[in-house]
């Protein structure tokens, strides 16, 4: 149910993605010096209605097809929320189940479990706000365990903002990080260190937010 769900998401982010770049091509022609804009009548220069059929059309088209994108990313911006919601809901829910089970284990596999329990409390505040979009061989990123799909937690100091982790990545050159990641519903830690290598920047992956 909840690798489904993990699944559902990643698709919708996809798509969300997808419109995005698709409105923002539509507003860039629209609303370009001596464009046509995003409302009002088709004039030339002169103040004089114009003529060019075909500009017309191509302009009410662009038009009507950026106020539905505008529509459908509204609706798909609603629809992740209501599934990351239903996704927590679900972890929640195994996490309660699996709490019944202490009672009947030994008091040694009771400590550990007790153990792990804190630890995945304290790593339980730290919420996604980014996604790793693609990871490249032999980077940072890869050499510290990082894989497309994890979702980022916590990036050194960066809790909330992708912006936080460039400024945290830029003064911490050479310097090992703690990441806090989620894959496959569970949380973990890593240890990633931002350095030259072969490739481009100091990471070798692609963050985006959520």
């Amino acid at each position: 149910m909840a690798e489904e769900s993990k699944s559902h998401i990643l698709q919708l982010m996809q798509t969300k993605e997808t419109l995005e770049s698709e409105i923002e091509a539509l507003l860039s022609y629209l609303t370009a010096p001596g464009g046509p804009g995003l409302s009002g009548g088709l004039i030339d220069d002169e103040g004089f209605p114009i003529n060019d059929v075909e500009h017309i059309l191509s302009v009410r088209t662009a038009r009507h097809s950026l106020s539905c994108k505008q529509t459908d990313h509204k609706m798909i911006m609603e629809e992740i929320e209501a599934n990351l919601n239903d996704y927590y809901a679900v972890i929640k829910q195994r996490k309660e189940e699996e709490k019944l089970k202490i009672q009947e284990q030994d008091p040694e596999e009771l400590a550990v479990e007790v153990t792990q329990n804190i630890v995945d409390s304290t790593l339980e505040q730290y919420q996604p706000f980014c996604i790793v979009k693609s990871v490249l061989d032999d980077s940072p990123a890869s050499k510290a365990g990082l894989n497309k799909g994890d979702f980022i937690c916590k990036f050194g100091s960066a809790i909330e903002d992708l912006s936080a982790i460039s400024t945290v990545v830029r003064n911490s050159l050479n310097i090992s990080l703690e990441v806090i990641i989620e894959r496959d519903d569970k949380k973990m830690i890593l240890h990633l260190t931002p350095s030259q290598w072969k490739g481009r920047g100091t990471l070798g992956c692609h963050i985006v937010p959520l």
